[in-house]
């Protein structure tokens, strides 16, 4: 006789370009499913209308964010489109831990890195944009400046090739 393993709470991440849909899809499935929670993580770019402190991410200074790194409080940290973005180690920890479910919006390399620290808690998910010029309309229909568009945009290709490694 077998011992029922116990059940580990598990790490959604939704990964493809700005505007593919992430975060409608986040918010269109959270209401849906009891033990799912957004995963909120660290970021230095400013808050949008549409956001919440501690909701969508902690929004925090750049000498905060260092203070993170410092103190090994985050699993992993990048630079994306000029702007600080790392994922809370307490907070994946706890929710494996505790059996609960996140889902976040997450740059296709710290997925990928989740995911080679937590094979058997993290769950990539990629979200195709159904055209380049979709994006662009999303994007400007969110309010971000032409500059902003081109310096997301310019990452597209990048992020596209990661398809093929998610679940």
């Amino acid at each position: 006789m077998t011992t029922p393993q116990r059940r580990l709470g598990l790490v959604f991440v939704l990964v493809g370009p700005p505007g593919a849909g992430k975060n409608a899809l986040m918010n269109a499935v959270l209401p849906r499913i009891p033990n799912l929670k957004q995963f909120p993580t660290a970021t230095t770019r400013p808050i949008r209308p549409t956001e919440q402190q501690g909701r969508e991410h902690l929004f925090v200074t750049h000498p905060e964010f260092q203070d993170l790194i410092d103190s090994h409080a985050l699993i992993e940290h990048q630079t994306v489109h000029g702007e600080l973005y790392g994922m809370p180690r307490a907070t994946v920890e706890a929710a494996i831990s505790d059996e609960r479910d996140l889902i976040a919006d997450i740059e296709v390399l710290g997925a990928t890195y989740l995911r080679s620290l937590y094979p058997d808690n993290a769950v990539l998910i990629f979200i195709q944009p159904p055209s380049l010029q979709d994006l662009k309309d999303r994007m400007q229909t969110r309010g971000e400046t032409p500059e902003e568009i081109a310096k997301r945009l310019r990452r597209v290709d990048m992020e596209m090739q990661y398809a093929p490694l998610c679940d």
